[in-house]
């Protein structure tokens, strides 16, 4: 019994978590096509890293404990194409911050 309470806390403080990422991500990239320069350019990598880190999150905490017999092949790729994009994003966003032009 403990368990399945356990699961389903875990399950739902995982889709919330991860539904604020991609719904914050998602307003930060909206929001970044109506500045201009550089805060731009940052607010849109910085919403698509954000819309990646909620995909990612998601995977992690609730799509591999609801689906434990999913193809690790599968999970694999979608995982380490999901943190790719964080990281990248993550790096992207910090670039356009510290080396973009000021408007």
């Amino acid at each position: 019994m403990l368990r399945w309470v356990n699961l389903l806390a875990l399950v739902a403080l995982g889709t919330v978590w991860a539904g604020l990422l991609v719904v914050g991500g998602y307003a930060l990239a909206s929001y970044g096509w109506f500045a201009s320069g550089a805060s731009a350019r940052a607010g849109l990598a910085g919403g698509l890293t954000a819309i990646a880190a909620g995909q990612f999150v998601f995977l992690v905490v609730v799509g591999d404990r609801l689906f434990p017999g999913a193809s690790r092949v599968s999970v694999m790729v979608a995982e380490l194409g999901f943190g790719s994009l964080f990281v990248i994003g993550a790096a992207m966003t910090a670039m356009s911050l510290v080396f973009g032009a000021t408007s």
